[in-house]
């Protein structure tokens, strides 16, 4: 396990760039069964085991791995080879195995009142500078599914930076939480999530897709040089936006997030002078717990540009509400609300027209609507004699 950062193995003997290296050894495992291989290395890397090749993790690319998972016997040695070299830039590699566990978890999972599973990425595979996979680890989603198949009471937990795909167990599960990377506290506030001493109330700040190839830039990156890059060419069109736009069907829609209890929204209400707009809503806790709602207001003009989004997030306000406690939330909107930005006046330009202000849950969860007109500014006076 060795990470050079821009730095070189040897000082004395390389450089920091272009060189390669050859580590020979053997392994032996603990017991016999199912193991999973995992080579990661900045840039390519190659393992033999017996003189073959089981792992290609070739070319100059940023720290990414290859997984294999084999049959292996314990009392035996293997001869291991693995070939690595570096090009330019960063430089590490890392190999290790984690014993193939999941077959018992379902048999182990079935004499349990409920399961908790763990799932996501560490710092080698996501960090800053790289891009990681979409999917989960193989492994760990046949842990997923083999839990599920045994428990209807099952709870995963997932450490990830960034949506990633759940379309294949999702549904068989009872309940997803996304803790992002939470710091050493994480243990004991997910804990107390889990256990309902806290009642969640976090809201998506970015949305989950069914399919890697619903997010508008699926088709925009691509690789030069041994180098991924990425062209913006959404536009507007980012997120949330262009789900709406293309009327896609999120797999967990930007703003959405759930909670011990239930909110009600009533009485919406606007009003506006030549500045600004009162939103008023009164939001109600429905259900038997303490619980706090994120309410999110979305202008959506009549006319829509192709260019433009259909609607878009203006405000948002969180109220804490004790069981059936109601409060009225305020929020006031700026001409910035109404505007959209020209790049022949480079300026941001309010657009008059007929609007629609949303409020609701997520960006798909629109609980109130009421229709209001923008006009133009006024012009100031001007003095005449």
């Amino acid at each position: 396990n060795f990470y050079w950062g821009n730095g070189t193995p040897h000082p004395d003997f390389l450089g920091t760039d272009n060189f390669s290296i050859r580590y020979t050894g053997y392994l032996r495992v603990p017991a016999s069964g199912e193991y999973t291989l995992v080579l990661s290395s900045d840039d390519a890397s190659r393992m033999w085991i017996d003189d073959a090749m089981v792992l290609d993790n070739w070319g100059d690319h940023s720290f990414r791995g290859s997984e294999l998972t084999i049959n292996l016997q314990a009392n035996r040695d293997y001869a291991i080879r693995v070939d690595y070299t570096e090009s330019e830039g960063e430089a590490g590699i890392r190999l290790g195995y984690r014993i193939a566990q999941v077959d018992n978890l379902a048999t182990d999972a079935a004499l349990c009142d409920a399961v908790i599973v763990t799932a996501g990425f560490g710092e080698k595979a996501e960090k800053e500078g790289s891009d990681r996979p979409w999917e989960l680890p193989a492994d760990q989603v046949k842990m997923i599914k083999d839990a599920a198949t045994s428990n209807a009471n099952v709870v995963v937990v997932l450490f990830t930076g960034g949506a990633v795909d759940v379309s294949s167990w999702a549904n068989d599960v009872r309940a997803i939480i996304w803790a992002g990377y939470p710091g050493q506290g994480g243990g004991q506030a997910l804990a107390n999530i889990i256990t309902g001493k806290v009642n969640p109330s976090g809201k998506l700040t970015a949305t989950w897709a069914k399919q890697w190839e619903d997010y508008a830039s699926s088709d925009n990156y691509y690789e030069k040089s041994g180098e991924n890059f990425l062209n913006y060419e959404e536009g507007l069109l980012v997120g949330y936006r262009s789900f709406d736009k293309e009327e896609i069907q999120p797999a967990y829609p930007f703003g959405f997030g759930m909670s011990y209890t239930r909110f009600a929204y009533s009485n919406l209400k606007v009003k506006r002078n030549d500045r600004q707009c009162q939103v008023k809503v009164d939001v109600t806790n429905v259900g038997k717990v303490a619980g706090a709602e994120v309410v999110q207001v979305y202008v959506e003009p009549a006319e829509v540009p192709e260019s433009d989004p259909i609607r878009t997030l203006r405000g948002f306000e969180k109220v804490n509400l004790k069981p059936g406690e109601k409060r009225t939330v305020t929020m006031m909107l700026d001409a910035n609300a109404f505007s959209t930005y020209n790049v022949s006046k480079k300026a941001f330009v309010l657009n008059p027209g007929d609007y629609k202000i949303k409020v609701g849950a997520s960006s798909r969860d629109i609980r109130q609507t009421f229709p209001i007109k923008v006009g133009r500014p006024a012009r100031p006076a001007t003095a005449s004699n």
